[in-house]
């Protein structure tokens, strides 16, 4: 409550990425004692990987939003790191799976920075993508995501100083502190 003895509300729209309307919602009216936190989701419509890459297709990068392509295998992640980074004024492009970046990366100019897990499903690791699209875009950036640091790049092909990581779960502001120290280094 403010002076007045009237409450206080703030709310933060998450727009669903295809509709734009919102599709998440979080309230809090701080009370005498303390708080309350609302939290309502509704899940967005089920998208397949073809729909989440041709999000991306045809689209141009708009000047000074710099466009992100997250590949993430586990859809509430992939939901978390998207509406993060939307929210924080980024363009963002999705890829479940080595294989479908790859496309992406191939089919969409522009992209800023790769920003994927290690443990990917199919015949290419987080890891194997970066290193087959720095071959091919060597001034990309990339920065990896893990659950497990220790494991992460161990026994791997890159030599750990070489590896950016920020480890799961994180919270948005780590996030979005890490992908613009990493945007701004080059």
């Amino acid at each position: 409550m403010d002076k007045s003895g009237t409450p206080r509300f703030a709310r933060l729209y998450w727009p669903d990425r295809e509709s734009g309307k919102e599709s998440r919602m979080w309230q809090y009216a701080p009370a005498r004692d303390g708080g309350l936190l609302v939290t309502r989701d509704v899940p967005p419509p089920e998208r397949s990987d073809d729909d989440r890459r041709r999000q991306g297709q045809g689209a141009s990068s708009q000047p000074g939003r710099p466009r992100i392509l997250v590949v993430e295998d586990d859809p509430d992640v992939m939901d978390y790191v998207v509406a993060v980074l939307l929210v924080s004024g980024y363009e963002v492009l999705e890829a479940a799976d080595a294989e479908t970046a790859l496309a992406t990366v191939r089919d969409c100019a522009g992209i800023n920075l790769l920003l994927s897990d290690i443990g990917l499903p199919g015949e290419m690791d987080g890891i194997d993508l970066a290193l087959a699209v720095k071959r091919a875009y060597p001034g990309l950036r990339v920065l990896f995501m893990s659950g497990n640091p220790h494991e992460a790049v161990s026994g791997r092909r890159i030599a750990r100083e070489e590896v950016d990581l920020i480890v799961k779960p994180f919270m948005p502001h780590t996030l979005t502190e890490r992908v613009a120290a990493i945007l701004s280094a080059g």
